[in-house]
């Protein structure tokens, strides 16, 4: 129970693939995350591909 605590892992949950390891989120956090890095994705994506999106 403490590492879900710390976690904050209420009620809905997100499992998320990422490399060589899996996370489990926070429902809400993980679209809180999501919305303050999509900006980010999107400029990484622009410098990658110039133009494709």
């Amino acid at each position: 129970q403490s590492l879900r605590t710390y976690a904050g892992l209420a009620k809905d949950c997100v499992v998320i693939g990422a490399n060589t390891r899996v996370e489990i989120w926070d429902a809400t956090s993980w679209n809180e995350y999501l919305a303050d890095r999509e900006k980010s994705f999107a400029d990484v994506s622009e410098e990658v591909f110039p133009g494709l999106f």
